[in-house]
């Protein structure tokens, strides 16, 4: 077993080969308790003898811990009651990122095709460069479940290889080690259900909660997390509270580069995953790799999701994406309607 101390030090950037071989040590071993997931602690996370905040506090896991998962517990609470038990207690999900362990690198894809490929990322973080070589300028940290559209692969002088990525929005190139990388299928951009006309989302504002529609039958529902409004230190205030009303799929996109740069409330996200835009403002139905905090407000007007629920109603919603394409205007096709209220 990986002690909560062993996670700690295992955390930085240059770690992700020895926590690999720590899970991988521990499962051979035959350990009767093996995490079921990973956890990647967003901002902090207190550590409680109990899934409780009345309980004992013994610990704290700070920005970028990682942390072996054995159970997600659901605790009497608030609007998230979910809790994960880890080494020598629990912590509340809400600032834990959820994360299937990373084992093994996926196969490296060396024929990519004029186009390229979609390629995500499975490790629970990789460092992006400016040139295939760990030396190279900084660029990016690569957040697991990030979503990336790859055009070249190179090996290094050191032996390793890398996928160019490229970014359009702000017309940037740069380099992630493959191994961090599963190449997807274009049968993973499948429509989901395509036969059925008669579909549309709801979203409630007040429960958080966004429901899929077939013919009138909910077929999916899960929580979600909207807009909120920010207030600053220096006494301004920012709404980006989410609008109600009748919207429809305006735009698809397997991944955008989302952020603000420059403002006081600024945020940098590549690789945004799963994106459904419902207005020409830039607002999406879109997975959510910084935060596992669903039931709440605290975006910038989006709907977050997780990752593998974006993806469900990116594939599910009309028009069909297709698989070699950066983005797919909607204009005068018939698309999914989204109810806000």
């Amino acid at each position: 077993m990986v002690s909560r101390r062993r996670f700690l030090q295992l955390a930085g950037a240059a770690a992700l080969g020895a926590w690999r071989h720590s899970l991988h040590t521990s499962a051979q071993a035959g350990d009767p308790e093996k995490p079921i997931l990973t956890g990647r602690v967003v901002d902090y996370a207190g550590l409680f003898e109990q899934p409780a905040y009345t309980a004992a506090k013994i610990g704290a896991f700070a920005d970028g811990d990682l942390i072996p998962i054995y159970e997600q517990v659901e605790a009497q609470g608030g609007y998230n009651r979910t809790w994960y038990r880890t080494d020598d207690g629990y912590v509340y999900s809400s600032n834990v990122v959820p994360m299937t362990p990373y084992l093994a690198p996926p196969p490296l894809v060396t024929h990519l095709g004029e186009w390229g490929a979609w390629a995500q990322v499975v490790a629970p973080w990789s460092d992006a460069h400016t040139e295939p070589d760990a030396n190279a300028a900084f660029m990016y940290r690569l957040y697991y479940a990030s979503l990336h559209h790859i055009v070249a692969v190179q090996r290094s002088g050191a032996g390793a290889w890398w996928y160019k990525i490229q970014d359009p929005r702000y017309s940037e190139v740069y380099w992630a080690e493959a191994a961090h990388l599963r190449v997807l299928a274009p049968q993973e951009f499948a429509p989901i259900n395509p036969e059925v006309e008669d579909k549309y989302i709801e979203i409630n504002l007040g429960t958080h909660v966004l429901a899929a529609y077939e013919n009138g039958e909910k077929i999916f529902e899960t929580r979600v997390t909207s807009g909120d409004t920010f207030y600053w230190e220096d006494g301004t205030t920012d709404y980006f509270e989410t609008p109600d009303g009748g919207f429809k799929v305006m735009l698809k996109a397997p991944a955008r580069h989302m952020g603000s740069r420059g403002t006081l409330g600024s945020f940098d996200y590549p690789g945004v995953p799963w994106c459904t835009f419902f207005t020409d403002t830039g607002l999406a139905i879109h997975g959510t790799y910084w935060h596992n905090d669903f039931g709440t407000q605290r975006s910038h007007g989006c709907i977050n999701m997780r990752p593998e629920e974006a993806l469900w109603v990116f594939r599910w919603t009309t028009p069909e994406m297709p698989y070699e394409a950066e983005s797919l205007p909607t204009g005068h096709l018939r698309t999914t309607p989204i109810y806000i209220y």
